[in-house]
């Protein structure tokens, strides 16, 4: 094959560097030297390589952003368990306005409704309401997650120590 303008820094006809073949195909070498670039089956393989990975790198995050939303769901779920936990104690051991004697227990509607109240606050349902004691109460929320429903329960009252004793000052711990 000769080659026209074979010169180096030759331009061709369209004033760009390279060497121009007789069949008017340019090799876009500028030393003059015959192109040495395949064409065959393999052409586009690096394309269709890329783009599997970019496929792939989509999939894992659409995944972690599922996982990630069934994450937050579940802790969302908790935290509105707490709070209607707390709400519900609350209610039970002073209402708004009224002081009372010690020993006085408000019925348990008053308080299961504050929970219900604070568990639709924070986007949560009251599932269940109960008292575990005069001053106790468990309470069990569902939320709607990506995954279906999430349930959590919670537990407020006054604290325990590890045998299940009601937790207080010790009577050898009191001032004579």
């Amino acid at each position: 094959m000769a080659h026209i303008g074979a010169a180096r820094g030759a331009r061709g006809r369209d004033g760009v560097a390279g060497t121009v073949t007789t069949d008017g195909r340019r090799d876009g070498r500028r030393d003059g030297r015959k192109d040495e670039r395949r064409d065959g089956p393999d052409d586009g393989a690096g394309t269709v390589l890329v783009l599997g990975a970019v496929g792939v790198v989509l999939v894992g995050l659409a995944l972690l952003g599922v996982l990630v939303g069934g994450l937050a769901a579940r802790q969302s779920a908790r935290t509105a368990a707490d709070l209607a936990a707390l709400a519900a104690a609350q209610a039970l051991a002073v209402p708004d306005g009224v002081a009372l004697a010690p020993g006085v227990v408000l019925p348990l509607d008053a308080a299961c409704d504050r929970a219900a109240e604070a568990a639709s606050r924070n986007g949560a349902a009251l599932v269940a309401c109960s008292a575990a004691g005069a001053r106790e109460v468990q309470v069990t929320v569902r939320r709607d997650g990506p995954f279906g429903a999430v349930v959590a329960g919670s537990r407020a009252g006054p604290r325990q120590d590890a045998a299940g004793s009601r937790a207080g000052p010790r009577q050898d711990d009191a001032d004579p």
